[in-house]
């Protein structure tokens, strides 16, 4: 349709001369509203200009400048006045025949309410969608983390599909995207500090179906391998040459990503996938370390992922049996301190019962010398009453002793052992712990500590109750 200056998502300029095609370039832009899109039009010829203005959605207003003799004949006069009234481009144009004429045309689409992007034609996608600022566009495109659709003016019936953008001609039957970044992505990109806005996943971009457009099938595949990298890197850095990805292993490897440099889409979705399925710090590790030992040179990022993933599957295993061994022998230490905290809580509430029956002993047998020597030697009631309330006062802090100082000690022993115990949860797991907390040792602790309370409970209580009623009959 001309000579254009600037073909963009959602925006296009067409300046020049060019030469009209009778019932198709009227309809062609009097077609554009209707789909999103508004619509500055100038069409001049000598002195004579028609100008046409459409909001997105809405009509379009024509008006004209200039002689109208220029380009109609006498007898199509009223038909073309009548077509200007009535808003209807292509019939306006239709006097003009297939003329050469000057065309200033200004294309402007507003993705935000339309809820799709624009553009002219495929070629053009494929050089945004490959520009140097190719990670910039596909931030824009995919703004919100939300599944994306592009309609391509010329595409007609075309489309190309994949998870989460759909690239489609206006009179394409294909369903809608469904697969926006997730909240689990979103934290693994704001983990690594980059992507604002986000960028899609992998497998939003990877083609599933398609139906023509095989230029931009092919760049939706390279672009799937090409944020593979990008989301994995252990960094990230903009070049003059493009995105830097640097991985970080065994050894250091960078490379340049090329949203043109193809690769195995399948491989470097599953690749993906592996990485951040799963919430663990040993996938993405394991991840640096393969793609380390199968990347040198920037070709590589084409052929890698597959490589990547085995190496990194084995090295995650590895690991893991590691881990796993690791486990067992901690699990193993966890048990041994659990038995031996729970001997230590068993022995001191056996030694708070034996020191306090010890001391009740004592202080009964000097309550019942007083007695006898109140009643045999004459010893006076009144002393007699206050040696009793000094062996009173002796039962008392016997128990507050055993109940506040050796019991408690007994007690926070095995308190103790459970909360370090919590520390373990980690690398032991939720079951694991359960099982210590509940070995019969542990539970046979506790049950002797109560045993022994309530034991000493009720003999200090007996010679308490004693000693009040001995106390009581010399008053």
């Amino acid at each position: 349709m001309g000579e254009e200056l600037q073909v963009e998502l959602d925006q296009c300029w067409v300046r020049g001369r060019v030469k009209l095609e009778p019932g198709k370039t009227g309809a062609e832009i009097a077609a554009l509203p209707g789909l999103g899109i508004a619509v500055e039009l100038s069409v001049a010829e000598e002195d004579w200009q028609l100008n046409g203005s459409a909001p997105a959605g809405g009509p379009m207003t024509l008006s004209e400048t200039g002689p109208t003799e220029v380009v109609v004949v006498p007898a199509e006069v009223d038909e073309y006045r009548a077509a200007l009234k009535a808003r209807d481009l292509p019939a306006a144009l239709a006097p003009l025949g297939d003329r050469h004429i000057r065309l200033e045309l200004t294309l402007a689409h507003d993705a935000t309410k339309a809820g799709f992007h624009w553009i002219r034609d495929a070629s053009a996608l494929e050089s945004v969608l490959k520009g140097k600022d190719w990670l910039a566009q596909l931030g824009r495109v995919f703004a919100d983390g939300q599944p994306q659709t592009i309609v391509v003016g010329e595409g007609a019936a075309a489309y190309v599909a994949a998870g989460g953008i759909v690239i489609r001609g206006p009179n394409a039957t294909v369903a809608a995207p469904t697969r926006g970044l997730s909240e689990a992505e979103r934290e693994f990109l704001q983990a690594r500090e980059r992507a604002d806005p986000p960028v899609p996943a992998p497998p939003m971009l990877r083609p599933t179906a398609a139906e023509g457009l095989q230029g931009l099938e092919e760049t939706l595949a390279g672009l799937t391998t090409a944020m593979t990298w990008y989301w994995l890197a252990d960094k990230v850095g903009e070049r003059d040459d493009g995105i830097q990805v640097v991985f970080t292993g065994g050894r250091v490897a960078k490379a340049t990503l090329k949203p043109s440099g193809g690769g195995d889409a399948k491989d470097a979705v599953e690749l993906f996938d592996f990485a951040t399925a799963v919430d663990d710090p040993r996938r993405p590790e394991a991840v640096q370390q393969a793609v380390a030992l199968a990347v040198f040179t920037d070709a590589d990022l084409g052929t890698a992922a597959g490589p990547a993933l085995a190496t990194a599957k084995t090295i995650l295993a590895n690991v893991g049996r590691a881990d796993v061994a690791e486990a067992l022998a901690t699990e193993r230490n966890v048990r041994d301190a659990a038995i031996s905290a729970a001997r230590a809580a068993s022995e001191a509430a056996r030694g708070a019962a034996g020191k306090t029956m010890e001391r009740v002993i004592l202080q009964t047998g000097a309550a019942a010398g007083i007695l006898l020597a109140n009643s045999k030697a004459g010893l006076d009631d009144h002393l007699a009453q206050r040696l009793l309330a000094v062996i009173l006062a002796l039962l008392v802090l016997s128990a507050v002793l055993a109940f506040m100082v050796e019991y408690r000690g007994a007690r926070s022993a095995l308190a103790s052992f459970k909360t370090d115990l919590k520390l373990y949860e980690g690398t032991l797991g939720t079951g694991a712990i359960k099982g210590i907390e509940t070995m019969a040792t542990v539970t046979t602790a506790e049950s002797t500590i109560t045993r022994s309370q309530i034991a000493t409970g009720v003999i200090l209580a007996i010679a308490v109750l004693v000693d009040l009623l001995a106390i009581l009959a010399l008053a």
